[in-house]
């Protein structure tokens, strides 16, 4: 996935660029992520970072046909990918700055990780979260099953995980996961909102809140057991048809 960083001021924008491939999550993008928010730590003025995405999809999740072309060793090709992934994710919420998140069409897969760790999502009125992991027979990662538990609660995140289930703007509000849903006007006010209300915060009350009072505990250790169940799992029959079925656009009937 293609990435692109700007900064103005004291505000950021980092925009996933691959629209016409739905933005995946591939070992390309986890290279990228990781040098762009090793950027944004030297960046000790931003006040907010914008986190947003061109084209129909905010982003599909996983790379379907990266993880094809690696089917013979998907396990550790997964094993880098989360390896760097979840470095940056652990860095990119101690970020001593507000985070927003502006998600249109799909969010699917490690994708909600990255978004639900930012400070705030706001979403445009086609926006849907979506499971996909049960759909290929694989496990969370990118704190996934960390964070929506937090968030929407447990009975709810397990009914999204395991059914493969998806939910649409309203219920992601509703749930406190996203804080509004907006036109394309309406998304542009807001924006400008934000950035007139952390332009003029202290940065060491931001940084204090982030990295103390608001400090997800534990993550790095669930992180590194989504990483494990992944690799595991990626590595069954059951993970492999599931794969092929997604690829070949047809039912798939696990054991």
């Amino acid at each position: 996935m293609r990435l692109s960083f700007e900064a103005e001021g004291r505000v950021a924008r980092l925009v996933l660029t691959e629209a016409e491939r739905g933005n995946p999550i591939n070992l390309e993008f986890c290279r990228k992520w990781q040098t762009l928010v090793s950027k944004l730590r030297s960046r000790a003025d931003l006040k907010l970072i914008i986190l947003e995405a061109k084209g129909r999809y905010f982003s599909v999740g996983g790379d379907i046909g990266e993880f094809e072309l690696h089917t013979h060793r998907l396990s550790d090709h997964l094993d880098k990918m989360t390896e760097l992934l979840h470095a940056t994710l652990i860095e990119w919420t101690n970020l001593p700055c507000f985070t927003l998140a502006v998600c249109q069409g799909k969010v699917a897969g490690g994708a909600i990780g990255i978004v639900a760790s930012c400070d705030e999502i706001i979403l445009t009125e086609n926006a849907s979260f979506h499971s996909g992991y049960a759909g290929i027979g694989f496990t969370p990662d990118l704190g996934v099953s960390y964070f929506l538990p937090r968030i929407i609660g447990d009975k709810r995140a397990r009914r999204f995980l395991m059914t493969n289930s998806k939910l649409l703007p309203e219920e992601a509000v509703e749930l406190g996961l996203a804080s509004g849903v907006y036109d394309t006007t309406a998304i542009s006010r807001v924006l400008k909102e934000r950035v007139g209300a952390t332009e003029h915060q202290s940065s060491d009350m931001l940084k204090t809140l982030k990295q103390k009072h608001f400090r997800y505990h534990g993550l790095e250790t669930h992180l590194e057991l989504e990483a494990r169940c992944l690799s595991e799992v990626a590595g069954t029959a059951n993970a492999r048809s599931g794969l092929k079925a997604f690829i070949e656009k047809r039912q798939v009937q696990f054991d």
